[in-house]
């Protein structure tokens, strides 16, 4: 609700924003629905996002060093790392959390923005290195498959200009 407040020193505009509190009186969120953010990970102790993180049950219930959920990845916590191929998905660039902001921040509890679906869950899999690049068309398509595998009701792909047009990739996503 953009009143012309200044918010970290900026002032923003009356009226531009998203008419949320319009769209709030008809939105029915559901709970504990899973988006995966493919991207350049997510600062996994950001105060908005650390309490927002999927984590896999079985994965941080189950026995270290062993596939406790079967998706193929070893004691994937809280998404994976396709870049390293470790299972620490923690952004160096710092888009990916911007983007998990945008979709799960808390609307009510004046730190930052308030994202457009705060009951939403992030799994974070980072396809991105700390410059934006590396993220070729094989990790985007397995952190897509890792995501239906985890059980993403959504997943958000933020690719940039520069990633060039890819048959595997756009065959993957309509498949």
């Amino acid at each position: 609700n953009n009143t012309g407040q200044t918010i970290n020193g900026k002032t923003g505009n009356i009226g531009s924003d998203i008419n949320w509190l319009n769209a709030i009186k008809i939105y029915n969120p559901k709970s504990d629905v899973v988006v995966a953010v493919i991207d350049s990970g997510i600062s996994l102790d950001h105060p908005e996002l650390s309490f927002r993180l999927a984590g896999m049950v079985s994965e941080n219930n189950g026995i270290s060093g062993y596939d406790d959920d079967g998706i193929g990845l070893i004691d994937d916590y809280v998404g994976w790392d396709f870049i390293d191929g470790d299972n620490d998905p923690s952004d160096l660039n710092g888009h990916g959390t911007n983007v998990a902001g945008i979709i799960a921040s808390a609307h009510d509890n004046s730190i930052g923005i308030s994202g457009v679906s705060h009951n939403t869950y992030i799994l974070p899999l980072r396809v991105f290195d700390e410059y934006g690049q590396g993220a070729t068309d094989e990790k985007i398509i397995l952190a897509a498959s890792y995501a239906i595998d985890a059980g993403a009701c959504v997943i958000n792909l933020s690719l940039g200009k520069e990633q060039p047009f890819s048959i595997p990739l756009q065959e993957s996503i309509y498949a």
